[in-house]
């Protein structure tokens, strides 16, 4: 059986689901035979799980009524693979593929497990349920799905309001049924509590007169961004509630706060504008077999505004944290991408604040990191609503150039992949004169072709620096033991950025430059 598995798992990998729809459905069929067989040693499973993942990594090309699944012998396997450990097996969650009389048949056997008052059988009750309910049946069908139980559930989690343990399984299955069917369901009763409790989830050191909150909610941010990111548009007040959510989280992103709240903060912040993104994708581009969207729900324009509006304060004010830009940068560059004359601007202008500061060095590679995040918009320029995000190019490339600095090595790592990044979508060319030729150029791309003449300078200078960098970098000066001290991980990056930026200018620059100075040649 394990060699059944390895010639599939090898075809996949290297040319896709590159095969007809039959041949696919088949193939489904046969690997789920294989990874239900009864008493099938776990180590097989978890093979041929990951296989069965991969055959439906992409739910969109197969619609439900060409895929049927039983649930048992699944439910079977689960109870039997996990029923004793917390660990996953590799499996995931598919609920578009089981017969739509199987939510009936699940609430009948789970639903007098539903004991508020013996949690442990609650959560595991619960983790079934959220692994195997259906959510993705059509519209016409919601009376086989998710109206069985939607009300009852909600009632009980309101119920329950003291944070019970299941209640973060409850968020995942509440924020995957209102992803899957946005426009569909009536959220607006259930949002004020919602807010509430996604506020009272993020562990913040709230006191009042004198004695600090002891009731935290167990919500995960995926969950929390996916499902207010569905209840989103269509008149609803989500937005309003989410611009209060926002305001009252921006002084916590603040870089004199610092404590264990901030890393489930920063995780929310990056997850929030990806789910979005993700939504105006599904409704503008994808071609899905999926439940679409009603055009009464749709995000519109000034939706996407308010969305972007309300998010940018707080990721302005987490550019500098503490704990570093990584998650900042994830958020900006999506807002970017759906807002970038919102978002580009501002981020623009705090780079070149920090220039000028010497005695700060964290805050220019942040901000250097945030305008590599928005790189891609940025150079679009008029293509994407911020017209004047090319003139910006050129002269940040040369005002970066000091960053390239043997004594301070993480500047100098981040520098060289601000500019590898530049040098990857711009031509490194002489367009000074391109006004005497195309008489139609904007002022804006006027001023983008005057200023390419200073690529040979940039070019000349940065190659200087390098030669510098290599040569403040050698090890001659070094004992005897300790040449085969091992460098630290950033010198080692830095060199590899290093590389790369020269191979990346060297690809964009055009050969009469280096006519100018024939010694490069070495």
């Amino acid at each position: 059986m394990a060699k059944t598995n390895a010639p599939i798992r090898m075809y996949l990998k290297y040319y896709g689901l590159k095969f007809s729809k039959e041949d696919h459905i088949a193939l489904i069929y046969l690997i789920y035979e294989l990874v239900t067989i009864p008493d099938l040693e776990p180590y097989l499973v978890n093979k041929f799980g990951l296989l069965f993942i991969m055959l439906l990594k992409k739910r969109d090309l197969i619609p439900p009524k060409d895929l049927v699944l039983p649930w048992k012998p699944l439910f079977d396997l689960c109870e039997r693979i996990m029923g004793s450990s917390t660990g996953s097996i590799g499996m995931y969650k598919y609920f578009s593929y089981f017969p739509e009389a199987a939510t009936q048949e699940m609430l009948d056997l789970w639903r007098p497990m539903l004991c508020p008052f013996n949690s442990n059988t609650m959560l595991a009750t619960m983790e079934t349920l959220e692994c195997f309910l259906p959510l993705s049946l059509p519209p016409e069908k919601a009376h086989l799905g998710y109206q069985l139980w939607f009300h009852e559930f909600m009632d009980l989690w309101d119920a329950c309001h003291n944070a019970p343990i299941w209640e973060g399984e409850m968020m995942w299955l509440m924020a995957r049924l209102a992803n899957r069917n946005i426009g569909y369901i009536d959220w607006e009763p259930y949002i004020p509590l919602m807010f509430t409790r996604f506020l009272r989830s993020l562990s913040l050191p709230v006191v009042y007169k004198q004695t600090h909150a002891t009731k935290h909610h167990k919500l995960d941010c995926g969950a929390m961004a996916e499902w207010i990111v569905a209840v989103l548009g269509g008149g609803s007040s989500a937005q309003k509630y989410l611009n209060k959510f926002m305001k009252t989280l921006e002084s916590y992103f603040h870089p004199a706060n610092f404590g264990h709240w901030l890393l489930k903060l920063k995780d929310f912040l990056r997850k929030l504008p990806y789910c979005f993104v993700l939504r105006v994708n599904f409704e503008r581009y994808k071609k899905t077999w999926e439940t679409q969207v009603p055009d009464s729900h749709k995000l519109t324009e000034e939706d996407i505004t308010s969305f972007v509006e309300s998010v940018q304060p707080v990721a302005m004010q987490a550019m500098f944290s503490k704990l570093g830009a990584t998650d900042v940068i994830h958020a900006l560059q999506h807002l970017a991408t759906l807002r970038p004359s919102l978002i580009i601007p501002q981020v623009i202008e705090r780079m070149y604040a920090n220039l000028e500061t010497l005695t700060e060095p964290h805050k220019l590679t942040a901000a250097m990191q945030c305008v590599v995040a928005v790189a891609r918009p940025m150079v679009q320029g008029k293509t994407n609503g911020y017209k004047e995000g090319p003139t910006h190019v050129i002269p940040l490339l040369l005002a970066t150039l000091p960053g390239i600095d043997p004594n301070d090595i993480r500047k100098c790592f981040v520098t060289l992949q601000f500019i590898s990044t530049f040098a990857t979508m711009i031509p490194f060319v002489d367009s000074s004169t391109a006004s005497e030729n195309w008489k139609d150029l904007t002022e804006e791309e006027e001023t983008i072709c005057l200023a390419t003449a200073d690529f040979e300078d940039f070019v000349l200078q940065f190659m200087d620096r390098c030669f510098i960098l290599i040569e403040n970098s050698s090890l001659e000066a070094t004992r005897l033991e300790q040449e085969g001290d091992k460098r630290s991980k950033i010198e080692n990056m830095a060199e590899c950025a290093l590389s790369s930026t020269c191979t990346a200018l060297l690809v964009q620059t055009s050969p009469d430059i280096f006519k100018v100075k024939r010694t490069l040649s070495l």
